[in-house]
């Protein structure tokens, strides 16, 4: 199995099969918390669901287009954190992630965003990390502050999450070349 340890409590696994039961009841148990955020809340229905997502990560890390890895805080399942998207002709990856509400507040995700980012830059060779937030979305603007990112832009009207619909700040962390 695919381990990446980012410290004693933190480690990141490519996400496996056995997972969909343990996902689906992470991401019910979240719903309302995770609904303001992101659009995959209303499909998810059952493990099936979750289980599809897992197997199409698992077929597209195998194609080299994205990294999906299950986040472990002390052992147990806390959320997703990845590659969204590789494009290896423009040097860019787009870092993605959610986390369980019970489990903010830890550093969880920036400690396992700064690794990511090192394996991004170091063992992937590219030259940006691109992270789209909404721009209501104070907590994970936070994140990309701590990660030293770089505010690059807003685009207005970008997704439409429920009846609501959001703007992106797309914030940027570049290699610093030597």
């Amino acid at each position: 199995m695919f381990r990446l340890p980012v410290n004693k409590n933190v480690e990141l696994v490519l996400v496996y099969h056995g997972l969909s039961k343990k996902y689906f009841n992470l991401i019910d148990r979240n719903r309302k918390h995770l609904e303001k955020w992101v659009t995959f809340v209303d499909i998810v229905e059952s493990a099936e669901n979750t289980l599809a997502f897992i197997q199409k990560s698992l077929h597209d890390y195998a194609d080299g287009k994205s990294l999906v890895c299950a986040l472990h805080y002390k052992g147990e399942l806390v959320g997703t954190i990845g590659f969204n998207s590789i494009d290896y002709s423009l040097k860019k990856v787009e870092l993605g992630y959610w986390l369980d509400e019970d489990y903010q507040g830890h550093g969880i995700i920036t400690q396992a965003s700064q690794f990511l980012i090192s394996y991004a830059f170091e063992v992937l060779k590219m030259e940006k990390i691109q992270i789209n937030v909404g721009t209501e979305n104070f907590k994970s603007q936070a994140v990309c502050f701590r990660l030293g990112a770089v505010l690059e832009g807003t685009i207005s009207n970008c997704e439409r999450i429920g009846d609501r619909i959001l703007s992106h700040n797309i914030y940027a962390i570049y290699n610093k070349k030597e």
